[in-house]
């Protein structure tokens, strides 16, 4: 007898969330991926707000409105099509610090941490317990649809501040505002209190705190780390309501 087709809610595929474990390093290759195409992508965001941003487009109309009194039209359109064009090439060269940083996501990066209470200074050893560190391994988690990776959320728990900080948190660009950011969040707050922690905030040099743009530019970056912050204050509070209810 043949098998009988997948109804559409078995079609549909499953929203998981799990730890990366260190071996076999697929999903934690997948998460750091993900982490380090976010920070790339901050790139189009500090580029949108240089372009858009008030001073700019001022400058935009007095270059405008000069070359309008003193040139001809053919001339000018031309002389625009060379200024934009100059124009977004500065602007390409003054976002490219986001490339830079999002080269540097890797295992590297993983094992190593600006938490408090982490010896910095430990060289090309391995962290953790051979340094005598109160912090746990890295905790990758990773938020799967399907067989796919969407979403991964970085973090360190110090066991002797009984703090959980978060390193990296993203979602894939078609995934996002749908719920799975929080998700992990939500995830990985369960997971730290279920090890001891009692509170959970973002690294204050986290990966997609870094800001290569002057600070007027800082508008759009800003608000989305406003967002991120509240957010997982919301978590945290609901976690911490959960837990005194039981």
């Amino acid at each position: 007898m043949a098998a009988s087709a997948p109804t559409p809610q078995e079609a549909i595929p499953e929203l998981t969330y799990n730890i990366a474990p260190a071996e076999p390093a697929d999903d934690r290759t997948a998460a750091l991926k993900l982490v380090a195409d976010s920070v790339a992508q901050q790139r189009q965001v500090a580029s949108k707000a240089v372009i858009l941003h008030p001073a700019t487009l001022a400058a935009a109309v007095v270059v405008l409105a000069i070359m309008a009194r003193f040139l001809e039209l053919s001339l000018m359109v031309t002389t625009s099509a060379g200024l934009v064009m100059s124009a977004l090439l500065m602007v390409r060269w003054y976002t490219s610090g986001y490339l830079a940083k999002a080269e540097e996501i890797n295992w590297s990066w993983l094992e190593h941490s600006s938490t408090p209470g982490r010896n910095n200074g430990q060289g090309s050893g391995s962290p953790g317990k051979k340094n005598g560190s109160k912090n746990e391994d890295p905790i990758v988690l990773v938020a799967r649809w399907g067989d796919e990776i969407i979403g991964a959320l970085v973090m360190r728990l110090v066991k002797r501040e009984r703090k959980g900080y978060v390193r990296a948190w993203t979602v894939k660009l078609h995934y996002r505002n749908k719920g799975v950011g929080r998700g992990l969040l939500e995830e990985a707050a369960r997971i730290v209190w279920g090890r001891g922690a009692r509170m959970m905030e973002f690294e204050n040099k986290h990966v997609h705190s870094h800001r290569v743009l002057a600070p007027f530019f800082h508008g759009p970056l800003e608000k989305n780390e406003t967002h991120a912050r509240d957010m997982l204050a919301d978590v945290v509070a609901e976690t911490k309501r959960q837990r005194n209810s039981r």
